[in-house]
């Protein structure tokens, strides 16, 4: 869906740029300013955050979490616990 709406924009308005990243895992921050965030940072790497040390700290911890069988969560809701569980591929 973000791939249609992203193309749908870009064909209405070819001057915006829609970004968007991961700007919190788990407690590790991504520290940056929103007006430097460069797309190509954010496109590459895995975790998609537009800074790239920051995005090794969060895979890590990502890839730990796994190994567990856990995630490390959804936070700022009062969800349910086991609402939301881990699908890995």
């Amino acid at each position: 869906a973000g791939a249609v709406a992203k193309a749908v924009v870009q064909a209405l308005y070819p001057e915006l740029e829609v970004l968007a990243w991961v700007q919190q895992v788990h407690g590790i921050v991504c520290p940056v300013v929103p007006q430097n965030v460069q797309a190509a940072t954010v496109e590459g790497n895995i975790v998609r955050t537009a800074d790239a040390e920051t995005a090794e700290h969060m895979a890590a911890a990502i890839r730990e979490a796994r190994t567990r069988g856990d995630s490390l969560g959804l936070h700022g809701a009062q969800l349910p616990r086991g609402l939301g569980r881990p699908r890995f591929r």
